[in-house]
């Protein structure tokens, strides 16, 4: 017999994350969906707070760099940096991770996390697209909390079939792996 659920308290925590954020965008992209051409800068930083109403203080922040070159007619070559940290005490999932295909959300976090990412897509048919791709992830060891390996990366294989013309909207499926496990995703649009 199940246990009732209002004697059971061990997940009966408050949380709450509150936070004014300040963005910055660069884009030039022909499509957010999925882009062939074009580049997008993108910086955040965020303040949580208890003054604003948060049970949490710290600063947090995000910089962006995604890249789209055509290098031929059917192939597409795309780059991705992005780096994410933090300052202060936030709570366990507050911490930046690790962010590669491949490697589960958490799964490598620390305060400062970034990940280098290429992709190469290859238009087979007008509506089919094959892709690879591969990737680096770092993490600092500030945080004893969290035990990175030294070497994290991930490397795939993707499909996408355009199930909408006008927008441009791609699905399908990756395979990836990372330092531990193989892993799939179901993607509809790109994944950066």
């Amino acid at each position: 017999m199940a246990p009732d659920a209002g004697e059971d308290d061990r997940f009966a925590y408050e949380l709450t994350n509150v936070a004014l954020v300040a963005k910055a965008l660069y884009e030039t992209r022909d499509s957010s969906m999925n882009p062939t051409s074009g580049k997008l800068y993108e910086l955040d930083v965020s303040r949580f707070d208890g003054a604003l109403g948060g049970g949490f203080d710290y600063w947090s922040w995000r910089a962006r760099a995604l890249s789209f070159h055509p290098l031929a007619d059917k192939i597409i070559l795309g780059l991705r940096l992005e780096v994410s940290g933090v300052d202060g005490r936030p709570q366990f999932f507050g911490y930046p991770w690790v962010k590669l295909r491949g490697i589960p959300a958490l799964r490598y976090q620390d305060s400062v996390a970034g990940e280098l990412e290429i992709e190469a897509r290859y238009r087979l048919l007008p509506r089919w697209e094959l892709s690879a791709f591969a990737g680096v992830g770092y993490t600092n060891d500030d945080v004893p909390l969290f035990d990175n390996p030294g070497s994290i990366y991930n490397f795939g294989l993707g499909g996408r079939y355009k199930v909408f013309d006008a927008h441009n909207v791609r699905m399908g499926v990756d395979i990836a792996r990372g330092p531990e496990n193989w892993n799939g995703y179901i993607q509809v649009g790109h994944p950066w």
